[in-house]
C-alpha cells in the first residue's frame, strides 16, 4: 500500500452507475478502492469490476458470501476472474467455506478475463472474512452467537487465519485487540463504518463506528467510507476524500519511518499495492 489512498475504500451502493462513475472520477485522487454490493448485484458483477478498473480504481466486492462451500467457491472464483481486488465472505460460514474461498482465489487468478488487470494477477482476489457486522450491538451479538462482540471477533479471526484468508473485516473497536496477537500479523484488518471528522454522531444504522485516524493508529489497513463521504454536508466528495486522506497520512508516514511491523507487512502484500 504505497499511498494513503490505497487504505481508503469508498462504498458505491444506493446510487446508479452514472452517479457511481462521477463519484469515482471526483474522488480517485484520494480514494484507491471502491466497494460494491447492491449496485453490482443490480447491474452485474462483471460490468461493475470492469468499469471501476477502466476508471483507474480497484474493486472491493462486498457480497459477504455465506453458503455451502462449493457454492461460495464458484461465486468467489467468478469475481476473481472478473478482476476484483478484494472479496468478502462471512466468517460464520465455517472454516471449510473459508478454505474453499481461498482455493477459488488461487484458481481464479489463473483465469482472469479483465484486460485492465490481467497482467497484474497478484493484485487480485484478496479474501476478507467479515466477522460481526457493525450494525450489531453487544446485545445482538449475544442473542445471535452467545458471546460478546470482542470474543466472537477473535474467534472468527482465528478461524479465518487458519483457513488462509488474506484479512478480516471488523469495527474500529476490535482492531487493537486483534493487533495484540502476533499470529494475526499477516492478516489485513479492514474496518467498516468509519465516521469522518466532521460527523460527531454515529450513523443511525451503525452500532459500532469510529474515526479514520483512530483506526489507522490502532493498526487497521483498510477503511470503509460510506454515505457521509459520498454525500458530505456542505462538501464535494473530492474535498471529503482529501480531508480523510490527510488525516491518516501522518500515522502512515510514521509507520514507514519507524519500520514498524505493520509497514513490513504492507510491503509483503503484493496484491494490495
Amino acid at each position: 500500500m504505497a499511498e494513503p489512498k490505497d487504505h481508503l475504500v469508498l462504498g458505491l451502493d444506493d446510487v446508479n452507475w452514472e452517479q457511481a462513475e462521477k463519484l469515482i472520477t471526483d474522488s480517485r485522487e484520494n480514494i484507491g478502492v471502491y466497494r460494491l454490493n447492491s449496485l453490482a448485484q443490480r447491474y452485474g458483477w462483471e460490468h461493475a469490476v470492469h468499469t471501476i478498473a477502466k476508471l483507474g480504481g480497484l474493486t472491493m466486492a462486498d457480497p459477504k458470501y455465506y453458503d455451502t462451500p462449493d457454492t461460495v467457491y464458484t461465486s468467489v472464483k467468478d469475481l476473481v476472474t472478473y478482476g476484483a481486488t478484494y472479496i468478502t465472505v462471512h466468517a460464520s460460514g465455517t472454516q471449510k467455506m473459508l478454505q474453499r474461498s481461498v482455493e477459488a482465489r488461487d484458481d481464479g487468478r489463473e483465469a482472469i478475463i479483465n484486460p485492465h488487470v490481467k497482467s497484474r494477477k497478484e493484485l487480485i482476489g484478496g479474501i476478507l472474512a467479515t466477522t460481526i457486522l457493525t450494525s450489531h450491538s453487544e446485545a445482538d451479538c449475544e442473542d445471535t452467537y452467545g458471546s460478546s462482540v470482542a470474543q466472537k471477533v477473535l474467534d472468527f479471526t482465528d478461524m479465518a487465519a487458519q483457513a488462509g484468508v488474506d484479512g478480516i473485516v471488523c469495527s474500529v473497536e476490535e482492531v487493537s485487540t486483534i493487533r495484540q496477537y502476533p499470529e494475526y500479523d499477516n492478516l489485513l484488518v479492514a474496518v467498516a463504518s468509519i465516521r469522518p471528522p466532521w460527523e460527531s454522531e454515529k450513523p443511525a444504522e451503525q452500532k459500532r463506528s469510529g474515526e479514520a485516524k483512530r483506526a489507522i493508529e490502532e493498526g487497521a489497513d483498510l477503511l470503509f467510507l460510506g454515505r457521509q463521504v459520498r454525500n458530505p454536508r456542505d462538501r464535494v466528495v473530492s474535498f471529503a476524500a482529501k480531508t480523510i486522506a490527510q488525516e491518516i497520512t501522518p500515522t502512515l508516514t510514521q509507520r514507514k519511518s519507524q519500520q514498524s511491523p505493520l509497514a513490513k507487512r504492507a510491503r509483503k502484500r503484493t496484491y494490495a499495492q
